[in-house]
């Protein structure tokens, strides 16, 4: 029996299904399924039992359950003692503009230790919550719409992980001056239909969701920011964003309006049986400090 295949196991008590754990572990079906095959093959027991809602563990696979959390959580400790005494913390968060600063500070206060790799990832949720229960993330921040609080709050608790609500940010129309509603203070789904939408090609948020909503007559598909950004000065479409800085929004041409009833919720996830080191507490400090300056008005 192999670590890999203990943490097979565990996605696949985590998702109830092979086939979702295979998504989540980017492997394929057969893999996963060959990998449980193997782990009962050796003990000689039955770890899942189907039923209507999929996959659920035996009672003996409870027992395995067990072992398979004390062994990862041995991993995650000596994951710590890496390169003779040599710690790695690893950050997990988008790429925003206030993240971004607070982790450049931190970088500034706890720069000189050599004996210390901190570093800033950029992952999916899935991959993160995954990343977060084998200790390989200290700290996740995760951006995710109001409508989908209910979904991670469940894999929250689901993975036996904690968290802590930072902000609430809206989600803002960009306009540029010549564009009609450019004067308006505050918009809603209603305001935006028939209107001129963008999108880029990035998955960064959900733009079909939004769309649905807003039932645009017309999307421009621009993955260049610099165009998205020139079409938005001469009113001739506007784009949905995570609402920017005061500073960056004061210093612009373009208007940017909260999209009324539809906001990010950012919010610090750690894994209690990991401790918190100092930088990751100093972090999070740091990013509540920028979240106040950037974010005044909120």
């Amino acid at each position: 029996m192999t670590f890999q295949q203990l943490q097979y196991f565990l996605e696949v008590h985590r998702t109830g299904s092979v086939t979702k754990a295979a998504k989540n572990l980017y492997v394929s079906y057969p893999s996963v399924s060959v990998a449980i095959a193997n782990i009962e093959k050796e003990l000689g027991i039955v770890l899942f039992s189907r039923g209507p809602k999929g996959l659920s563990l035996t009672e003996q696979g409870k027992q395995v359950l067990e072992y398979a959390n004390t062994i990862t959580q041995a991993y995650m400790q000596m994951n710590d003692l890496r390169q003779e005494g040599r710690r790695a913390i690893r950050i997990n968060a988008g790429d925003y503009e206030t993240i971004a600063t607070a982790f450049a500070k931190l970088i500034e206060e706890y720069g000189t230790d050599y004996n210390t790799d901190i570093m800033m990832t950029t992952c999916n949720s899935d991959d993160s919550f995954r990343l977060l229960v084998t200790g390989e993330i200290a700290v996740s921040i995760l951006a995710y719409m109001s409508y989908n609080v209910d979904n991670i709050e469940h894999r929250i608790k689901r993975d036996g992980l904690e968290s802590e609500d930072l902000i609430r940010i809206p989600l803002a129309v960009c306009l540029g001056k010549k564009h009609r509603l450019y004067n308006a203070q505050h918009l809603t789904a209603q305001d935006l239909r028939g209107e001129t939408a963008m999108v880029s090609y990035s998955k960064s948020l959900p733009w079909h969701t939004v769309f649905r909503l807003t039932e645009p007559k017309r999307i421009l598909r621009v993955s260049s920011p610099n165009a998205r950004r020139e079409l938005a000065r001469r009113g001739l479409a506007y784009y949905v964003c995570f609402m920017p800085p005061k500073a960056e929004r004061e210093r612009s041409d373009r208007r940017f309006i909260p999209l009324e009833d539809i906001h990010y919720r950012v919010t610090a996830v750690t894994n209690p049986q990991r401790a918190k080191e100092p930088e990751v507490v100093r972090f999070l400090e740091l990013l509540k400090e920028q979240i106040a300056i950037d974010y005044p008005d909120l």
